[in-house]
């Protein structure tokens, strides 16, 4: 399965609403209501490959659980105490789980043939030691709600050691997930990894991103650089001219600096990162 098959997968309009599909030709199937009996009813369609269910509260999980030729899965809102109702789903390629209520995620340890993990907004979620077990994820992405964003609040997780296992991934994303130790070393080991955007933890410093970026000469990602422009306007008060990010700036260290008026400031920042980006490809000189 392809990053392409990823990318359709998670189009809108890639997916038919139930009630307008044919049942002799529908393969991504949205069920709005998610009850028992319309999914059993979606699971009869002979080329059905993905359901995409708003609501997989435990009413619907026993209905999830017998959906065995599923190899795409989209859930809003799963509760209960773990992800055990998922663990007989062999056949899964792609898993999307969105306003996560479990505070475990056991259960997925099973999917050995899941290549893509997305969760949107997991509040409760205290450990990854289940992903470690998908040796054969390709694509993860875990992330807070875009209310978040400007509060500082993250997804408290223990570490990020599991992850170190995953050694096909590719693609990762981290948006507000702060280990309660090791930082971002887990990810160091991960050679495998081409796009890498870990972002939304104030705890992050520079030293923490310009390691990553020793670590992994091959990947790309704005956390890998020193500075990067935001995908918004910023300019300079001064010169008007649109400012650069600083990676790694954290506390109450400037955020920002223009590369006109901020030169020397700038290339200070570069150059620290840098410095210790090269300490990492080459620890006898760090």
């Amino acid at each position: 399965m392809t990053a392409g098959a990823y990318e359709y997968a998670f189009l809108k309009s890639s997916w038919v609403d139930e009630g307008e599909a044919d049942p002799a030709t529908a393969r991504l199937i949205f069920a709005w209501s998610g009850a028992p009996q319309t999914i059993a009813r979606i699971a009869e369609f002979p080329h059905l490959e993905g359901i995409w269910l708003s609501d997989a509260g435990r009413k619907t999980q026993a209905a999830i659980a017998g959906l065995h030729r599923l190899e795409v899965l989209r859930l809003n809102g799963a509760t209960g105490p773990d992800l055990g109702f998922l663990a007989g789903l062999a056949a899964l390629r792609i898993l999307e789980l969105s306003s996560l209520k479990t505070g475990s995620l056991r259960g997925l340890e099973s999917l050995g043939r899941l290549e893509c993990l997305v969760m949107n907004h997991a509040p409760k979620l205290t450990s990854l030691a289940p992903i470690g077990e998908l040796t054969g994820l390709r694509h993860l992405s875990i992330s807070t709600p875009a209310s978040w964003d400007s509060s500082r609040r993250c997804i408290e997780v223990d570490t990020l050691e599991p992850l170190a296992a995953l050694r096909e991934l590719g693609h990762l994303t981290l948006r507000g997930v702060r280990p309660a130790r090791d930082g971002l070393r887990p990810l160091e080991r991960l050679a495998s990894l081409a796009e890498v955007d870990i972002s939304h933890v104030p705890d992050f410093a520079i030293t923490d991103f310009a390691r990553l970026a020793g670590a992994l000469p091959n990947a790309s990602g704005n956390c890998l650089r020193p500075h990067f422009r935001m995908n918004f306007a910023w300019p300079c008060k001064r010169c008007r001219t649109t400012q650069e990010w600083l990676t790694g700036a954290t506390g109450r260290q400037i955020r920002s600096l223009c590369p006109h008026c901020d030169k020397d400031k700038l290339a200070a920042h570069v150059a620290e990162f840098e410095r210790i980006k090269r300490a990492v490809r080459t620890p006898d000189c760090a």
